[in-house]
Formats: structure tokens, C-alpha cells, sequence
């Protein structure tokens, strides 16, 4: 059976795409035989056709499509930038009005802050004056319970003095012990 030079290549191709470089050994082995008169012609042809197309063309094109590709570009590069504008003018239209409507939050948060902090003030006030008032009721708890305990004090001292004059005394200890200056309030 003949090898063909397709056959040649195909495994050729697979060499290389396996990183293995397709040298007349590896290219006869993996065919399992054949000439190297044939494998080499073909693995000229082979690595003539890859130079063909791994080389970039270096032709200069002609002034007139230079100038051409360029018109081209420079309108492209204009729809292109006409189309930008277009979207960022919408976006700049929504960035705005979400700007105004966030100035708008940070007002009513100011103000409110400010509500706030005034009813905060005034609370503060208005604790401040109770505990003012708690001060000033316990100052005049403590004083009417002072007053109280004295005047008792003064009651139970003129009882006994009342109580210690001798039952000859004219009738003072009854009167004592009469409410209103020992007058009856019978009718």
C-alpha cells in the first residue's frame, strides 16, 4: 500500500497539534512504514504550505483604499460616537433626576434631624425641671414632716403640762382636752 501525501500531512497535522514536531522519524513511525524519499518530499511540500500561511502578507495597499479605510474609519468612529452620546445623555438625564431626588431625602433628613434634636432639647428641659420639681417636693415633704413632728412634739409637751396641774386648778384641764379652747359646741 502506497503512502499518500495527504496521509502525510493529516499526520503531520496531528503531530504538531499534539506539540510534537513532525520530524521524518516521528511521521513514518506513527504511519507505521514508508519511504523517507516519499516522507520527506511530502514533509517539504507540508512545511512550504505552513510558511505560506503563518507569513503575514507585507503588500502595501494603494493610496486611494488608505484613504478609503480612513474616511471609513473616521465615520464609524463618528456614528460610534454619536450613538455614546445618545445613551450617556440619557444616563446623565436619570443621574440627575436621581440626584435631585436624593437632595430631596437628604432636606427631610436634615429637617427632621433638626425636629428632633429640638424635641430633644426640650425634653432634656423638661427633665431637668422635674427633677428641679422632685427636689423641691422632697425639700417640702421633709420640712412639712419636720413641722409635723414638732408641732406633735409641742402638743404632747402641753398635755403634760395640762395633765401635771392638780384637779383644783379651776377646770382648766377639762377645757384642755375641749376642742376650740375647751368652749362646747353643743347647741
Amino acid at each position: 500500500m502506497a503512502i499518500t501525501r495527504d496521509a502525510i500531512w493529516q499526520v503531520a497535522d496531528a503531530l504538531a497539534a499534539e506539540s510534537v514536531k513532525p520530524t521524518l522519524a516521528a511521521v513514518r513511525k506513527k504511519i507505521g512504514g514508508g519511504s523517507f524519499t516519499t516522507i520527506q518530499e511530502a514533509m517539504a511540500e507540508w512545511k512550504a504550505r505552513r510558511q505560506q500561511i503563518a507569513k503575514p502578507v507585507s503588500d502595501t495597499p494603494p493610496p486611494e483604499l488608505a484613504e478609503r479605510v480612513t474616511v471609513l474609519a473616521g465615520e464609524i468612529w463618528m456614528l460610534a460616537r454619536a450613538a455614546a452620546d445618545t445613551a450617556l445623555a440619557g444616563e446623565r438625564q436619570q443621574m440627575e433626576a436621581e440626584r435631585i431626588e436624593l437632595r430631596g431625602q437628604v432636606a427631610e433628613a436634615v429637617e427632621l434631624v433638626n425636629t428632633l434634636t429640638e424635641e430633644n432639647e426640650r425634653m432634656k428641659a423638661d427633665v431637668a425641671e422635674l427633677a428641679r420639681l422632685r427636689q423641691e417636693h422632697e425639700r417640702t415633704v421633709a420640712e412639712l414632716a419636720d413641722v409635723k413632728r414638732k408641732s406633735g412634739d409641742e402638743i404632747n409637751r402641753t398635755m403634760e403640762k395640762a395633765t401635771a396641774r392638780t384637779p383644783g386648778d379651776g377646770g382648766t384641764q377639762e377645757r384642755a382636752r375641749r376642742p376650740c379652747g375647751g368652749k362646747s359646741r353643743r347647741p
